[in-house]
């Protein structure tokens, strides 16, 4: 699809081409088709020409009458190289071939079809390169080129004959592009849109992230909005907002948790190792130092991060000079495999998967850290957090697949007590959790957010569970608000200023991926598979709807089904009203507001 003032160009499932008067969105006209048989791959129209694609050749076709569309000539390819995309700017073709040499965009004059001359040719990657190039699209003197699942690289492009990569913008979805007036539409097909502001080509900012309801496959801008195609249809969606306020965003390989200081963010990176970014600028976050490892968890306290690495045991750096990151020393068991970390000063607790412990250790002098006892686990540790001599751990048994979240009386090391057992669903793991006054909350994959009442250690017990259509990761609270990492889903927001018991989910923001968070007044702070994303809260996050109660994005039966049986069930959830109490004005509110449909 593109657009050219107020004409679509389309090609339908039998490969014609159409011109679409889009003049009266309500009322569109055909034009006119080409009276031939395209077979088109990739389209661009600029100034009365269309270019089509047909791999081994390219078509110039006149469209200056859209009624009478003709093909003028066409040009063909070596056999070893065919295209991929391409863009058109006036008198100037962007070619993306990809062939046996690799990746490479080549820059032709095509003021005189007959006359066609190649201004430059640029390998953009290797042949050895596994990720594929798979679109192309310019803009104000910049070619952006799509690399599937993987990123965009920023070419700059003003001198035709010596092409200069400004940038590349790390997202870990994506095959198509539109570029239009600095912004640039990413289409990732299942996971929406992304809009990314490029008017400094050197920085590129994520700005926001649109759902839509089905699979995002083009996208192209006119007055002001997107109009995004896919295989169930064409969405108009108002681009002009800050509907999701994305500040900035920061490549890593495989961001696994994230920890907070006023200017510096601990990324710890699965793949990467540690990454020290600067944030004090948060509209472009910046890797100011990194360490090579496996990065499994990360806390910040008083001057110090603290990381936790795998095999390689508990790592220390001071942060006190963000110019001059230094390490300070580590503490390791060769052979066991540390996943996460609480720190109750000056002890430190280690969730220690390689021998079913929990490791603790004196980290008074972050020099010279010192075990001081080794606490003997059922299963192994997957999470932990301790507060008021009290350890609360999740674990795993892998042959049977049972979860589970231990109390721990840890006032005596050398005699700590079991208080009690809470069994959890089967094959699921909690990789989140966060201890709030009495109220413990959980990540707890695909059966979402669980709100567990620890004010008795010895009884635990849950008192409500949250679906966030998908795999819970991570956990944060900050003031009266809850957050929730979801995996390939975004960050869900609840408010549990009411009932803490029982949280209200009140929006979402759809970011890239979300494994870990972490909150500060200003600042929110999301790993995810592919980088780090930097949210403003006061912006606001995209409103939820309450009767969707599943959160699949779809109303229907099931979301009542799923009320009933909270309510059956005596889950605070199902308190619809708000009332602190449950009875049927809270199924009549829901099946009011469940008519009304979502806004």
């Amino acid at each position: 699809m593109e657009i050219d003032q107020d004409v679509v160009y389309i090609t339908n499932s039998f490969g014609f081409l159409k011109a679409i008067d889009i003049t009266d969105p309500t009322a569109p006209v055909v034009l006119g088709q080409l009276p031939q048989f395209v077979f088109e791959t990739d389209l661009a129209v600029s100034g009365g020409l269309a270019l089509i694609d047909q791999g081994s050749r390219l078509l110039f076709v006149d469209v200056q009458q859209p009624e009478s569309m003709s093909v003028i000539d066409s040009m063909d390819f070596t056999v070893d190289r065919w295209a991929r995309s391409y863009a058109l700017d006036g008198n100037t073709a962007y070619l993306l071939h990809s062939g046996n040499d690799g990746y490479l965009l080549e820059i032709v004059d095509v003021s005189d079809p007959d006359s066609r001359f190649t201004l430059s040719l640029s390998t953009l990657s290797e042949s050895s390169d596994p990720t594929e190039l798979t679109d192309l699209a310019f803009d104000q003197g910049m070619i952006y080129a799509m690399r599937q699942n993987f990123g965009v690289h920023v070419i700059d492009v003003t001198d035709p004959s010596m092409p200069s990569v400004q940038s590349f913008i790390p997202l870990p979805f994506g095959r198509s592009l539109t570029a239009h007036d600095g912004y640039v539409t990413i289409n990732a097909e299942q996971h929406g849109v992304f809009l990314i502001d490029a008017s400094q080509p050197n920085k590129p900012i994520l700005k926001q992230v649109h759902d839509t309801t089905f699979e995002a496959s083009d996208a192209e801008f006119y007055n002001g909005a997107l109009l995004v195609s896919g295989g169930d249809g064409l969405e108009r969606i108002d681009a002009s907002g800050e509907a999701n306020p994305i500040l900035g965003f920061s490549t890593t390989s495989n961001a696994r948790d994230i920890a907070m200081s006023d200017s510096i963010a601990v990324v710890a990176d699965g793949i990467g190792g540690v990454k020290f970014i600067d944030i004090s600028d948060s509209h472009s976050p910046t890797v100011i130092h990194s360490d090579a490892g496996s990065g499994r968890t990360a806390e910040i306290f008083d001057q110090y991060a603290f990381v936790v690495e795998g095999h390689l045991g508990l790592n220390v750096w001071d942060l006190s000079d963000p110019k001059s990151i230094s390490y300070l020393g580590g503490f390791d068991i060769p052979g066991d495999l540390y996943g996460d970390i609480s720190i109750e000063y000056p002890l430190a607790y280690l969730a220690c998967q390689g021998r079913d412990v929990i490791d603790v250790v004196d980290i008074s002098d972050p020099t010279d850290i010192r075990l001081q006892a080794s606490i003997p686990t059922a299963h192994s540790p997957i999470q932990i957090v301790v507060h008021n001599n009290l350890a609360l751990y999740s674990c795993y048994d892998s042959s049977t697949g049972q979860s589970a979240i231990v109390a721990l009386d840890v006032s005596d090391l050398a005699n700590t007590t079991t208080l009690d057992t809470l069994e959890l669903v089967t094959d699921e793991v909690a990789f989140g959790l966060e201890l709030v006054e009495s109220k413990l909350y959980i990540a707890n994959e695909q059966e979402g957010l669980l709100v567990v009442d620890a004010s008795n250690p010895s009884s635990l017990a849950i008192t409500s569970t949250h679906s966030v259509n998908g795999s819970a990761s991570d956990v944060c609270v900050f003031g009266t608000m809850l957050y929730v990492s979801v995996s390939q889903q975004g960050l869900f927001v609840f408010d549990i200023s009411n009932q803490p018991s029982a949280p209200v989910q009140i929006g979402t923001y759809a970011t890239v991926d979300a494994t870990g968070v972490d909150v500060r007044d200003d600042l929110i702070a999301v790993s995810t598979n592919n980088g780090l994303q930097l949210i403003d809260p006061n912006a606001g996050c995209a409103a939820s709807c309450t009767v969707d109660f599943n959160n699949d994005g779809t109303l229907n039966f099931f979301d009542v089904s799923a009320f009933l049986a909270a309510y059956l069930d005596n889950n605070p959830a199902a308190d619809f009203n708000g009332d602190g109490l449950l009875n049927f004005f809270d199924v009549s509110a829901f099946l009011v507001d469940f008519s009304a449909g979502c806004p």
